[in-house]
């Protein structure tokens, strides 16, 4: 059998060069199809890698929100500054009290400017938004200096750019969406809300004598109202609907 196929290659009738050519051609078929599989597979190993990267620096920036929000406390005092006035006529006694519109805002007794407030940490902004009936805002997590100088924290960030929407409502939860490239994450934690308590504090006296049997005394006042809010994770979710 061996010499009859050497034979046939050896042969000048034209056979073994039409063997020939079906050889090459099943050679080059399968070299084809070699090669188209490993192109495949090539590709979707990049995109695998691409989609690993986004994973990862979406997920490590949710990490970086939780640790920057759980567990977390702002006190809120609204001061408001009054005035009690107290009419004796006769033994009689009349009482009133008026506070005026403006007032002193204090986070975490910091005192903030409300036309043009600075915040250090995320969730006394997210404390400030609360206090205004809720609001929304957004950042960028791009580098370690960058996380800095938005959130006041000095741990690493992936290099990546990681865009994030906050949303604040008037219950005081806040619920981030991070994205990197068409990948989702949403983080959202519930706010615990204590109060408002309020206390009064009377501060300098002054009468007024109008007769024998009538006098007023007035006396400064200032009001104090108190909320506390601690924040706790209430959930995670990897590419959250629209």
């Amino acid at each position: 059998m061996k010499n009859r196929i050497l034979d046939k290659l050896r042969s000048r009738t034209g056979a073994s060069i039409s063997f020939a050519l079906l050889l090459f051609l099943v050679c080059a078929v399968l070299c084809s199809v070699i090669l188209t599989a490993a192109t495949t597979a090539s590709g979707r190993m990049s995109n695998m890698a691409e989609t690993d990267q986004r994973y990862y620096a979406v997920t490590s920036a949710a990490e970086l929100m939780k640790d920057l929000i759980n567990g977390k406390t702002v006190k809120i005092e609204k001061i408001t500054e009054g005035t009690r006035t107290e009419t004796y006529n006769n033994g009689s006694v009349s009482s009133s009290t008026s506070y005026r519109d403006e007032y002193t805002l204090k986070l975490n007794s910091t005192e903030v400017n409300e036309l043009s407030p600075a915040f250090t940490s995320i969730e006394v902004d997210a404390a400030y938004k609360y206090f205004k009936g809720g609001g929304s805002g957004n950042l960028t997590l791009e580098s370690s200096s960058g996380l800095k100088s938005a959130l006041g924290f000095s741990g690493d960030v992936d290099s990546l750019k990681v865009l994030i929407d906050e949303t604040v409502d008037s219950n005081g939860t806040i619920t981030f969406t991070l994205k990197q490239d068409g990948y989702k994450m949403e983080i959202v934690f519930s706010a615990s809300v204590t109060g408002p308590t309020t206390t009064e504090v009377a501060g300098t006296s002054s009468t007024a004598v109008t007769s024998e049997t009538e006098y007023t005394i007035t006396t400064e006042m200032t009001r104090t109202e108190t909320t506390t809010l601690t924040w706790t994770l209430t959930g995670i979710k990897a590419n959250p609907e629209e």
